[in-house]
């Protein structure tokens, strides 16, 4: 397939991986997938035709298919797919037909929207540039505006490309400006490509990142050799690195051997390590196994470790239990760790006991506790008591490290049988359970939570408790916080709750959060709550936190510390 300049620019302008997870139209298998893919995991859709329920997703007066071609930019299968469903997503509509399409999608809320108003505009400019650029122009979200003003430039260059570059070069906003002269780079690259290198090497560092991309993802398909020859002369360099990268992945999709052949002659490097990334990365979409056994192969360690994640993406979703056989056969290392991990969190949202397993065969450290913590977070959230069970069928450590996430969550429906379980549990892991149930209580009832650590015994367990309930209190609701605090007996217990409340209230009001720390006890304690108030009040108001800072009481070598991070 190849892609028009106006899909280059609006898909490369910002990263890769536009669509992935967010939600534009109703997802045709919602009724029976609740809650949906999570962002990264690619969930199988599946083929769909056109039918008289694809009319209820366009304004009247569009063809009926435009509801599929959006339903598939979102939701198909492979990249491949949806780039292909994107980039035809404007074929064959009317100057009328895509302004009634642009009022459909002005009532959406999606990260996706500014690709979908990038490719009607673009496929506007194509004969009413002046139209489209109005409109674009009166786009109120920068990205939205800048990402239409990139395919307006790409459109309207293919029709008359010198009227597009005098207007791209004369807007007197410069992201505007950097933004058509990318968009530009894109459609002169299959014309002129040295012409449109040029201009990719005016723009600033910021830029070329994109303009790079726009240029060879252009370039490559009707001259690859040219393009190729291009991107040897270039200097090693962030810039070189994206024209190689960029070239690799478009050229495999054209002719998978000639992108290997070529990056296989490049000097070993950022560029040769990224290029044979990218070439896996695409390769995966349509062979995983081919593509994880060419990885695995790769010289460059990055290149080998981002390869082989690239390739076992797919293949989980595809075929969970060959992508893991595969992986079981690797030598230990990093490539086998990262890739087992890659493996849990694929599978941990859809079947977390299978993710569990898989946690459960890389090499115990805390790599592997991170893995099962994070599958015993996901599991508790839908089934708590299916994590529950798994959980107190582990061993010792494993149970320490996905206990507190476990029992935590279930206090979120279910304080007091929380509770019960954190208290029939011994030693470090009751503390830590019974933590995170009271961190969790307090989010919902602050009260319930603040009373129930009141009658505890005095001593560091209780002063903990009573540091995550003031945390968490003061963020969702300050004026209870300060008017619990205050109620409180003077001692160590308070002063652990100020401290918990100072740092949340430190982030919207930091003179509050001054004057709340000046309330403890303590002094080693009240110097440390001021300190990191002070440090966090630097971050967005200098000028006034250096003010505080040299007429507090502070010690001199904490003054001059805290100044030093201006």
């Amino acid at each position: 397939m190849k892609l028009s300049p106006i899909i280059i620019a609006s898909a490369l302008f910002f990263t890769i991986g536009l669509f992935s997870g967010s939600l534009l139209l109703p997802h045709p298998s919602a009724a029976s997938a609740p809650g949906g893919a999570p962002d990264g995991v690619n969930a199988a859709a599946p083929a769909r035709t056109s039918n008289a329920s694809d009319a209820a997703f366009v304004p009247s007066g569009l063809p009926a298919d435009v509801g599929v071609r959006l339903q598939e930019a979102l939701f198909g299968s492979s990249q491949r797919q949806r780039r292909h469903a994107l980039a035809t997503l404007a074929d064959g509509l009317t100057t009328a037909q895509i302004q009634a399409a642009l009022k459909q999608v002005e009532k959406i809320n999606s990260k996706d929207k500014s690709a979908i108003l990038a490719q009607l505009l673009g496929q506007w400019a194509v004969t009413d540039p002046a139209g489209a650029t109005q409109y674009a122009m009166a786009l109120t979200r920068s990205s939205d505006r800048n990402q239409a003003i990139s395919a307006i430039a790409a459109g309207w260059a293919e029709s008359d490309p010198k009227a597009a570059e005098a207007w791209a070069t004369d807007l007197k906003d410069r992201a505007a400006r950097n933004a058509a002269v990318t968009g530009l780079i894109g459609t002169l690259a299959s014309v002129d490509p040295s012409h449109a290198f040029a201009l990719a090497q005016s723009l600033p560092g910021n830029q070329s990142y994109s303009a790079f991309n726009s240029l060879f993802a252009s370039w490559v398909q009707s001259d690859p050799q040219g393009a190729a020859a291009q991107v040897g002369k270039l200097p090693p360099g962030a810039d070189t690195t994206t024209a190689a990268e960029t070239l690799a992945s478009t050229w495999a999709v054209q002719d998978l051997a000639s992108a290997i052949s070529w990056a296989e002659t490049l000097p070993s490097g950022a560029e040769r390590g990224s290029a044979l990334g990218a070439i896996v990365n695409t390769w995966a979409q349509t062979d995983p196994p081919s593509a994880a056994n060419f990885a695995v192969q790769l010289p460059d360690a990055n290149a080998r470790e981002g390869g082989i994640q690239s390739a076992l993406r797919p293949w989980i979703s595809q075929d969970p239990t060959a992508a893991i056989d595969w992986l079981q056969q690797l030598p230990e290392g990093s490539e086998k760790t990262q890739g087992l991990q890659s493996a849990v969190f694929s599978t941990m949202w859809d079947d977390p006991a299978q993710a569990a397993g898989i946690a459960a065969m890389m090499q115990p450290g805390q790599q592997q506790q991170n893995a099962l913590r994070q599958v015993g977070s996901v599991w508790a959230r839908n089934d708590p008591a299916g994590a529950l069970a798994w959980a107190q069928q582990t061993d010792p450590q494993t149970q320490a490290a996905v206990l507190p996430n476990i029992i935590g969550q279930m206090a979120s429906t279910d304080v007091q049988g929380a509770m019960n379980l954190a208290q029939s549990l011994t030693g470090d892991l009751r503390s830590n359970v019974i933590s995170e149930v009271i961190s969790t209580w307090a989010q919902s009832d602050p009260t319930s939570a603040a009373a129930y650590a009141a009658r505890l015994p005095d001593g560091t367990e209780r002063n903990d408790y009573l540091r995550n309930i003031a945390s968490s209190w003061e963020n969702n609701d300050p004026a209870g916080a300060s008017q619990w605090l205050a109620s409180l007996p003077a001692g160590a217990g308070k002063d652990e709750a100020i401290q918990g409340a100072t740092f949340n209230a430190a982030q919207s009001d930091p003179v509050k959060a001054e004057q709340m720390a000046a309330s403890i006890g303590d002094e080693n304690s009240r110097q440390n709550a001021e300190s990191q108030v002070a440090s966090i009040w630097m971050r967005f108001n200098p000028a006034a936190a250096t003010a505080w800072i040299q007429s507090s009481n502070l010690p001199q070598p904490t003054k001059t510390s805290l100044l030093g991070q201006h």
